[in-house]
């Protein structure tokens, strides 16, 4: 009877380890079930599937063009953009120079203001006689004689001046 009990015992284990490797089979079928379901909706008619890869295909088709044409379109302005700041660099230059020029311009015209009021100041002390002769003035002070272009110099008299009527132009001061 012990020989029965101990079979008995061993049989029980076999019996409970074959159950647990039953189960363990039976999870593994219900987990390849479940995945042979998932995988049978995904299988679909090969039109189908032919159907979306065509679509897939349009669509990967449609974004290159798409993308072909953005890309043309940005080194058309980056071109632009090169030949701007070029246009750009040489319009500084030019504003540059003329900056200068105007510097020096506006330096030789306060001389040329500075020149003339000090002969104003200095001619009140003596008369002196203004001749114009094809756009340019004659300064007569006896011997000396100083010839001005006659566009500076009429807005920068501040006394009165006579103009004789007879050609060529005379332009006397009131203090003679």
């Amino acid at each position: 009877m012990g020989r029965l009990l101990k079979c008995r015992a061993r049989v029980q284990a076999e019996v409970k380890e074959l159950q647990l490797q039953a189960r363990a089979l039976d999870q593994q079928i219900r987990e390849w079930e479940a995945r042979i379901f998932v995988h049978g909706k995904d299988v679909r008619a090969p039109g189908v599937i032919l159907e979306e890869k065509a679509k897939i295909q349009r669509r990967i088709k449609i974004l290159e063009d798409q993308l072909d044409r953005v890309t043309c379109r940005f080194d058309i302005q980056l071109v632009r953009n090169a030949a701007l700041r070029e246009e750009l660099d040489l319009l500084r230059i030019e504003r540059n120079r003329y900056l200068n020029v105007d510097h020096r311009l506006q330096k030789e015209i306060q001389l040329l203001q500075h020149t003339i009021s000090t002969l104003i100041v200095s001619s009140t002390l003596f008369s002196f006689v203004l001749v114009a002769h094809s756009g340019h003035l004659c300064l007569s002070f006896g011997p000396l004689c100083l010839s001005l272009h006659l566009l500076f110099l009429l807005p920068l008299f501040r006394f009165p001046l006579l103009v004789s009527p007879s050609a060529p132009l005379h332009l006397m001061s009131l203090s003679g």
